[in-house]
């Protein structure tokens, strides 16, 4: 029975906590010295509070450390396991924020997304999981991608891409931007142009403007569930595959 000592307090931990208690790991609330493991919030460190670096002195060497956006905080005697680091979890995560940014646009929209005019902005993982379920739901989407190839591939698809200018033509007739390019994509007087819904997902802004919804952490705030379901399992996986 893995000891996985508990160190998040966002209801996403709460939850995935829940599962794998339920899936044989012993949950633990203080660390021992059987603990083998710990989970943090992912992303991880936002309790500037708590003193990380004595904390992490008293895990024995290998304990395994998963969380997310670890970068170089995670001593060398460690094992670390950044879930925001692992393709798998990040397409997955990718796809129920997408489902999660509808469910909020459509809660601030006064019409159905059947024919509605959208924009979506970038072509990551995000950008493509919007992409398909605006198309599934009859929306009027048009895709923005910098590169020429992604646009190329984006038409080869069956979506309707389009470069800077068009997007940008496009911005008084939209009903909903949903933006998820983690740089300046739309000035201020542009968004200004703009008298539909105005989101943005990216990390960092890519919108500039009064009237934006701004909507990171998607996941964790409305869908904490499906996001423990998800960091529960990856845990799952990449304790297993670090067992062989």
């Amino acid at each position: 029975m893995p000891h996985l000592w508990s160190l998040g307090t966002s209801p996403s931990h709460a939850y995935a906590c829940q599962l794998l208690q339920r899936s044989d790991f012993l949950i633990e609330k203080e660390w021992t010295a059987e603990t083998q493991g710990v989970l943090l919030d992912i992303p991880s460190f936002r309790d500037s509070a708590r003193d990380w670096t004595s904390l992490f002195s008293q895990l024995k060497p290998g304990t395994r450390v998963f969380g997310g956006n670890l970068g170089n905080r995670v001593p060398l005697h460690l094992v670390q396991f950044d879930l925001l680091q692992d393709p798998e979890y990040t397409c997955r995560n990718a796809d129920i924020t997408a489902r999660c940014a509808i469910r909020l646009a459509c809660g601030n929209l006064t019409k159905t997304l059947r024919g509605l005019p959208v924009l979506v902005i970038g072509w990551g993982r995000i950008g493509k999981s919007l992409a398909m379920l605006l198309e599934s739901l009859g929306a009027d989407c048009r895709v923005f991608a910098r590169k020429e190839s992604d646009r190329a591939m984006l038409n080869a698809l069956g979506y309707h891409a389009v470069d800077r200018e068009q997007m940008l033509a496009l911005l008084p007739e939209t009903e909903l931007v949903l933006n998820t390019a983690p740089e300046p994509v739309i000035d201020s007087q542009s968004a200004k142009r703009c008298l539909g819904l105005l989101m943005d997902l990216a990390s960092s802004p890519g919108i500039d403007g009064e009237n934006v919804l701004w909507a990171r952490g998607l996941p964790g705030k409305i869908a904490p569930e499906s996001s423990g379901e998800l960091i529960a399992k990856t845990v799952m996986r990449l304790w297993e595959e670090n067992e062989q």
